[in-house]
């Protein structure tokens, strides 16, 4: 199933299971502003959720099959590892948080970068 499933672990019950593109894996949520990252392996893409609204609020294409998302600590980016097209994607959270308020929205694909065959893992550190 292309889907999330939000799990209560107390009453352990199922809370909702929503639609997160094309084959969901790895996952990570910026703190301020919440948002959750939902890496797409099959169409290369990462679906930005806001996690107050449970809405989905874009997607971002960031290169072939991603398998590990970090956001920096400052909550300013979410880097994606991209497995068959040997980069990294940086996201720009501030580039999407900003279209709420414009009538155009900037494109929150801020750069990529070649980091060689199948990267597998990757951590930021605040500096």
């Amino acid at each position: 199933m292309d889907a999330l499933v939000v799990v209560y672990p107390y009453p352990s019950e199922i809370h909702e299971t929503l639609l997160m593109g094309r084959s969901p894996g790895a996952m990570a949520v910026s703190g301020s502003p919440e948002y959750l990252f939902v890496a797409n392996t099959e169409s290369g893409n990462v679906t930005v959720m806001d996690v107050e609204t449970s809405k989905v609020r874009l997607s971002v294409a960031v290169g072939a099959e991603p398998r590990q998302i970090v956001v920096t600590p400052d909550d300013r980016f979410a880097i994606t590892l991209n497995s068959r097209s040997g980069d990294l994607a940086v996201i720009d959270i501030a580039a999407f948080e900003s279209s709420r308020r414009a009538r155009t929205a900037p494109t929150p694909l801020l750069t990529m970068i070649r980091v060689g065959a199948k990267p597998v893992s990757a951590t930021v550190r605040r500096i």
